[in-house]
């Protein structure tokens, strides 16, 4: 389509608003004169147009909210607005002043904020009486922090004085001095135009606001709100339960929070011009001279160095602090150095060591009794052993009553039983107490097993109990102990023996699990146990639940020394049992500890 003639008006010309209870009045903005336009608001729409054509330069044939094209020949923006072109005017007012919505086709409402909050002019949207937005250079004005805080304040009832004197028939235009009132207290007079715009696909209002005395220039804005942001981390670092200090490459302080003066127990104030090393102890003031020198490096790469170091506090005592270096961006010959007070880490760790020292040296003392006991009994254990053989032997004549052999055979079996209890003992003290003595090795885990079924054989079937295998053909190797595989899987024969009546099963299988991981299962058919159960027979001494059917002793020791020794080996132990279904238990030896092919 042909572009439209200059003389053709792109946008029906601005409708004023006329004031109702919910919106400020003006009496000059009542009814417009003319349609020209006042030179505030010729460099109101100037500067939003020319915002506007710097986001689409570039961009042939954009157009603004239905407004014909923005030419890629617009001029530069100036240090001095100048008159606004009528291509400018209509595409400012699509923005700004459209009632139809134009604008939200165009532009979503974060991109409008954005681009409203880059202007130098103030810039207050409202709807009844609730702001919806207000750009940073009002907010700067008035000192509020955000929209939020100027909502907390009361609103549009905070903010306007009275209006001040028309100065309509100088300008030409409906424009309005008025007065705003800034959070201090201040009275600033600036000039300002009500329009009605499409804010978020409903109606509002939009006051546009320009200084009236000159002296709000975009420098000055920007100054307000680096000083509101300065506060805002001044509050901020005076908060935090860390000591800030700020100091130059000679490691003098240049500025240190709150915090970090109460650190060191120093004044307000004190710590500017001291050297930080003069704060710390002397063996720590390399250290942290080296991190205040390598500090640029590690912030580029992400990394700032953490230190432990000794800070002297009041009369010299000594505070363990937690140093951390990083470079300013905007000022390479200045350092933060944040400080953290690790006293209660520091004492924690103490407390820590100290417990583990203390049972470190009670799990000691514990195996040196043991083998003493175990010294002082396996002595005349032996003794007893010995002589019971002799007599059941009958190497010096015969025993006249073979009851009496009975009750030998009955000491023989004791005193074997109190030998074997002595044994498990001290292997326990030493797994706990990190003693035993490991030998690792690649261990056949189908041979071992196929010996311990040999040596357990005999029992079962003096119990008339079926001992069944399924081993994995190619089972590979596992590196542990020998002689620790070897009780292990004893000592699970004999417990399913123990817990499985006449007639029952004992299953031992080897698998080899999909993630490399050698497994080893025993699995009876006795009677079970609940998990209460379970729990309890994990414990050294403490007898199961349910009685073993063969009525055979239990020495409380079996499943936790199994425990012990497949966790030493770097195995992992679970055992799984149910009343009625029997009890699994599973050793499983991860990939890492199988022979590789």
């Amino acid at each position: 389509a042909a572009a439209p003639r200059p003389d053709e008006p792109r946008h029906p010309p601005f409708t004023a608003v006329a004031a109702t209870p919910n919106v400020v009045p003006f009496r000059a903005m009542a009814e417009a004169r003319n349609s020209a336009l006042s030179p505030v608001e010729r460099n109101a729409f100037g500067e939003i147009a020319r915002q506007l054509t710097a986001r689409l330069r570039g961009e042939s044939g954009a157009t603004i909210g239905g407004a014909a094209p923005i030419a890629d020949t617009d001029p530069p923006l100036a240090d001095e607005p100048a008159l606004p072109s009528r291509s400018e005017q209509d595409g400012a007012a699509a923005i700004v002043a459209s009632g139809r919505g134009q604008a939200d086709d165009a532009f979503d409402v974060d991109s409008v904020r954005r681009l409203l909050d880059r202007l130098p002019i103030g810039i207050l949207i409202y709807r009844q009486n609730l702001v919806i937005h207000a750009n940073r250079t009002f907010l700067a004005w008035t000192g509020y922090r955000d929209l939020e805080a100027l909502a907390a304040a009361g609103g549009l009832d905070s903010l306007f004085a009275e209006p001040g004197e028309s100065d309509a028939d100088e300008t030409g235009g409906p424009g309005r001095s008025i007065t705003i009132a800034a959070i201090s207290g201040d009275r600033i007079p600036v000039e300002g135009r009500l329009f009605s715009v499409a804010w978020s696909g409903a109606p509002a209002l939009m006051l546009v606001l320009a200084d009236a005395d000159g002296h709000r220039s975009a420098a000055d804005v920007a100054l307000r709100l680096a000083q509101a942001e300065c506060k805002e981390l001044h509050a901020i670092l005076e908060t935090t339960t860390d000591g800030v200090v700020v100091v130059d490459r000679d490691a003098r302080i240049l500025s240190a929070n709150g915090r970090a003066e109460a650190l060191f127990g120093r004044a307000p104030g004190a710590l500017t011009g001291t050297r930080l090393t003069e704060l710390l102890a002397a063996e720590s003031r390399s250290g942290a001279l080296q991190s205040l020198e390598t500090a640029p490096r590690n912030t580029a790469a992400g990394t700032p160095e953490q230190r432990e170091v000794a800070g002297l506090a009041g009369e010299n005592r000594p505070v363990p602090l937690l140093m951390a270096v990083g470079r300013i961006a905007e000022s390479p010959d200045k350092l933060a150095v944040v400080l953290r007070d690790i006293t209660a880490w520091k004492n924690a760790e103490r407390e820590l060591v100290a417990e583990r020292r203390r049972a470190e040296k009670c799990s000691t003392a514990e195996a040196d009794f043991l083998t003493k006991i175990s010294h002082e009994i396996r002595t005349p254990l032996n003794s007893i052993i010995g002589f019971s053989e002799v007599m059941i032997d009958e190497r010096f004549g015969p025993i006249g009553n073979e009851r009496y052999r009975d009750y030998l055979k009955d000491i023989r079996a004791s005193g074997n039983h109190v030998v074997s209890l002595l044994d498990d003992l001290l292997d326990l003290s030493k797994i706990e107490s990190g003693k035993l003595e490991l030998r690792f090795a690649a261990v056949q885990l189908n041979d071992m097993v196929r010996n311990c079924v040999a040596l357990i054989q005999p029992q079962a079937n003096r119990q008339r109990i079926i001992i069944r295998t399924s081993l994995q053909p190619s089972l590979r190797p596992v590196l542990a102990d020998p002689r620790a595989v070897r009780q292990i899987v004893l000592n699970l024969l004999s417990n399913s023996l123990k817990l499985t009546a006449a007639g029952g099963q004992v299953i031992v299988s080897t698998a080899l699990s999909d993630g490399g991981d050698a497994i080893l299962h025993v699995r009876d058919t006795g009677s079970g146990m609940s998990q209460g159960a379970l729990a309890a027979v994990l414990e050294p001494f403490r007898q199961p639940a349910i009685a073993p059917r063969n009525g055979s002793a239990d020495t409380g020791l079996g499943l936790p020394l199994t425990k012990a020794l497949a966790e030493a080996n770097h195995a992992g132990f679970a055992i799984s049992s149910k009343i009625g279904d029997g009890t699994l238990v599973e050793i499983v030896f991860p990939a890492a500890r199988v022979a590789a092919d």
